[in-house]
């Protein structure tokens, strides 16, 4: 049976991605809230936090950056062209780039048939000229 690819045909690559490494901090801290709110005691202390990621979440997830470092990890069903533009800005570094054939078995691209750029944002990730895209002829999503 035969895939119509035709259907979900973006420009983005059909990407999906998620947070993998939350941040270590937020922000703010606990401590600050409850000074400007003229809280005393530690009754609230868990309760404060939990609304201080909440926000930070809520904030993160209506400008579209990252407001602490945080590791995500992007799956696309195809290779959009020569650049990649990465969620989530600002880009720090990319770890790595793999396929993943139907069967599960992960192939490292190399990093040397790839630039990093950070100043634009979004981030992006810039095949080198000369140098074939990465291909998955294998497996059609994810």
């Amino acid at each position: 049976m035969a895939l119509n690819l035709d259907a979900k045909v973006t420009g983005d690559g059909n990407r999906q991605w998620g947070v993998t490494t939350a941040p270590t901090e937020e922000p703010i801290t606990v401590s600050e809230v409850k000074t400007y709110a003229r809280i005393d005691g530690s009754a609230e202390d868990t309760m404060l936090a939990s609304f201080i990621k909440s926000v930070r979440q809520a904030t993160e997830l209506y400008l579209g950056r990252a407001l602490i470092t945080q590791t995500l990890t992007m799956s696309m069903d195809y290779w959009p062209g020569m650049i990649v533009k990465l969620p989530r800005p600002p880009l720090v570094s990319i770890t790595e780039v793999r396929t993943v054939d139907e069967d599960g078995t992960t192939t490292a691209y190399a990093a040397s048939k790839y630039m990093v750029r950070t100043l634009p944002e979004p981030g992006q990730l810039v095949i080198k000229n000369g140098v074939a895209l990465p291909t998955n002829d294998d497996r059609y999503v994810g």
